[in-house]
């Protein structure tokens, strides 16, 4: 077995990971298959690389400027190469919640700021690939699927970022263009060479409903592809616990009673159910505040859901604490007391400590 290289020196598998299916195949070999070893190969600028594992920070935190490169690109080689681009980028965030799902989880509370847009796609692509890996979708549905929550904003990826920072009602024009958005979405990827028809659908319905009063063209019921919906579901999941610019981000469990209630006889019941399951009622990065006073991260889901994985990063006084603290959240004096909005933590937090990516690796 080998570690696999591109033409770069840029790792694209590490040695032991199992090529499930022909599309993983022929994604790797569109990036191009050029070096094998168990030798790193030096790289262009002729600095070492780093030979340690990625962890599945670095994995997803590599796609957001990427994905920004290949869907805001409008230059020729972008569209003769997107669709292998992109399924690359699906494969790295399959691999980062292959290798640790809940760290992965938390980078839609904890990952670095930058493009709404963006990282909202990236946010609902990481929970269609849990969510489907709970439902037993195959590998290459998934990677269709996760694709398709990639790009599902393609046509109106702009306008994406201006209702991030708007809090009046959609104008006439803004309404317009979003209803419009699935179908000249599918457009724009069928002319950047997209043909994988599980893709394209789920982009087209990822608006529909089950009662027919979606868009763009009322499509319902068992005629909605599945992974159409949960796109649907997950998008408006990540953008409740996301805020806005001008809105509090709602916390995991308050953001599902949000999307269960709104989606009232249109969701389907084992669904919902394993939404709570795989994600928790707090989601992982999710700040709280504990009985005894000090604010904890949620790392992982307990035995119980309602007893998550803390840390403690500061003390009762507030002042940051030299390292994490395991808390036992099912005790009365470090039960979580309320959950903190991110943007209200002063402190800085290590993702790499918490999730026991660094020299310092957490005991409980």
């Amino acid at each position: 077995m080998w570690d696999v290289y591109d033409s770069k020196g840029v790792l694209l598998l590490h040695k032991g990971y199992v090529i499930e299916t022909d599309k993983q195949l022929d994604i790797l070999l569109a990036r191009g298959i050029f070096h094998i070893s168990d030798t790193m190969p030096e790289p262009d600028t002729g600095k070492p690389i780093h030979r340690e594992e990625s962890s599945p920070f670095q994995l997803i935190d590599q796609i957001y400027p990427r994905l920004e490169k290949w869907i805001c690109s409008s230059l020729p080689e972008t569209e003769k190469e997107f669709p292998s681009k992109i399924m690359g980028l699906c494969s790295s965030l399959q691999r980062a919640c292959a290798q640790d799902a809940e760290a992965t989880l938390s980078t839609i509370v904890l990952g670095p700021a930058g493009r709404y847009s963006i990282k909202h796609s990236v946010d609902v692509a990481i929970v269609c690939e849990l969510i489907g890996q709970a439902l037993k979708m195959s590998v290459d549905e998934r990677l269709s699927m996760i694709a398709a929550a990639m790009t599902e904003n393609i046509a109106m990826t702009e306008l994406s970022d201006i209702l991030y920072s708007q809090a009046a009602p959609l104008s006439d024009e803004q309404r317009e263009f979003v209803h419009a958005h699935p179908a000249s979405g599918v457009e724009r990827l069928k002319a950047l060479g997209v043909n994988d028809p599980l893709w394209l659908s789920a982009v087209l319905s990822h608006h529909q409903s089950s009662d027919g009063r979606g868009y763009p063209n009322g499509v319902k019921g068992e005629s909605i592809p599945v992974s159409a919906r949960l796109i649907a579901i997950s998008d408006l999941f990540c953008a409740k616990v996301s805020g806005r610019s001008y809105r509090q981000p709602l916390s995991s469990h308050q953001a599902m009673q949000f999307v269960f209630s709104a989606g009232e006889g249109q969701i389907d019941a084992d669904i919902a159910e394993l939404f709570v399951k795989t994600l928790g009622i707090y989601l992982p990065g999710t700040f709280v505040c504990l009985t005894n006073s000090q604010i904890a991260v949620v790392t992982r889901r307990g035995e119980k859901i309602q007893f998550p994985i803390v840390y403690a990063v500061t003390g009762r006084d507030g002042m940051p604490l030299p390292g994490p603290v395991y808390r036992d959240t099912s005790h009365p004096d470090c039960g979580i007391a309320r959950v903190i909005p991110a943007s209200e933590v002063t402190v800085k937090v290590n993702r790499y400590q918490l999730w026991g990516y660094s020299d310092f690796n957490p005991r409980r």
